[in-house]
This record gives structure tokens, sequence and C-alpha cells, in this order.
């Protein structure tokens, strides 16, 4: 649903998931109060898409996620610990990754969170 929804709509309802659809209602969970903050001014946005789509006017309840980061409820896999490096030469440089650049743009960060984000120029 989100793909036709505005870039700032799709952006902060990408945090959430659907808990539940009760009658008319879904409740979408999101991972703090300060996401809900963000979320609330599209909710309508999303709430027509949802109408166009389904045929049927159906209210976006928000709520705070409870279900640790690690449920399989959420999609993301559990964090797993690396193993134990016995010896220097037991490292593949090919698994290691870049550390974050503090010196990095918004947009790159941004980029960095939504992989495969395409960038717009602003047209004159």
């Amino acid at each position: 649903m989100l793909d036709g929804q505005s870039t700032p709509a799709r952006a902060r309802f990408l945090a959430g998931r659907v808990a539940a659809v009760d009658g008319e209602t879904i409740k979408f969970l999101l991972p703090s109060e300060g996401q809900i903050r963000r979320c609330e001014p599209y909710k309508v946005e999303v709430e027509t898409a949802i109408a166009e789509a389904f045929g049927v006017s159906l209210k976006i309840v928000l709520g705070v996620d409870d279900t640790p980061s690690n449920s399989p409820m959420t999609g993301r896999p559990a964090p797993t610990a690396p193993a134990p490096v016995q010896d220097e030469a037991d490292i593949d440089i090919h698994d290691l990754t870049d550390a974050n650049v503090a010196n990095a743009t918004v947009v790159d960060r941004i980029t960095d969170v939504f992989p495969g984000a395409e960038i717009l120029e602003e047209e004159s």
C-alpha cells in the first residue's frame, strides 16, 4: 500500500506494521510515541489509499509496538554475535563492514536506511 503514497508518508509508515484489523479499524503499531506523532499528519492519506484500493473505509489507530525487535512478529531477525576470532589470520577482510562516516550527508544516511531508494532531483 505504501508504494503509491507520498515520500513523507511512506518513510514514516515503513517503520511500523499492521497488528490487527477489527471491523472498520486497522491497528498499526510503530516503534515509539515520536514515530506516532510523525505519522499522524499522514494517516488520512493512507486511509484514503486503503479505501481506494479495497473499496471500504477503514480507520487507522496508531499504537506503540511492545513486541521485542527480535520477535518473528516484526520480521526483523534477532542479532547474532560474531564468532570469536582466535588469530588475525582468521579474519576475512571481505566480511568487514565500513564504520559509519560521521561527515556523511543526510541524504547518504537516508539512502543507507532505505536501500534501493531513488534520489530525485528537483526540476526548476
